[in-house]
């Protein structure tokens, strides 16, 4: 006797969840076998998906997003945070490990620094700048000859110089 395929059956997914499961597969990030257990679903499951139109033509629509040449800063990105988020497990315990060069374990500890933004001068200030706040008022600016009047306030935050402490001591 000859044996029947068994059914597959879609769990219930909202045009939503089509359009996030496509956008993922679009950007090539994880394999599809990673990506489907996270949407409930099987290869098998998937290749009915596939042929669901909304999802294949939202799937085409974010391919090509996705692979345009706008998009290559954003690529760079989003897949150099993915491989620093894999890597930060291991960064973190060469860091701790006493028999990993200190230079090493420094330059680690200054990079998580950096992406979590400890440490860090404020963006747009560039090193030894000051801000500046300043209101100015001008009386009878209607006349010819009014009179200008200017507050000006240093807001740069001050910083304490070990260096300079250390050597006064």
């Amino acid at each position: 006797m000859e044996q029947l395929p068994a059914l597959v059956t879609l769990p219930n997914l909202t045009d939503f969840q089509l359009a996030k499961l496509a956008n993922e597969v679009a950007m090539d990030i994880r394999r599809v076998e990673e990506i489907l257990p996270d949407y409930g679903l099987t290869l098998a499951q998937y290749e009915l998906v596939q042929k669901i139109p909304f999802f294949s033509d939202t799937l085409a629509q974010y391919q090509l997003e996705w692979k345009s040449a706008k998009s290559v800063h954003e690529r760079l990105r989003l897949q150099s945070a993915i491989m620093l988020e894999e890597a930060f497990p291991t960064l973190g315990a060469r860091m701790r490990n006493r028999d990993e060069p200190l230079p090493a374990a420094v330059e680690t500890a200054k990079l998580l620094a950096r992406i979590t933004g400890l440490g860090e001068a404020s963006k747009g200030a560039a090193p030894g700048s000051s801000e500046k706040f300043s209101i100015t008022i001008v009386l009878d600016a209607d006349r010819k000859g009014g009179q200008e009047i200017k507050f000006e306030k240093d807001i740069t935050p001050k910083t304490l110089d070990l260096e300079a402490t250390k050597e006064k001591e």
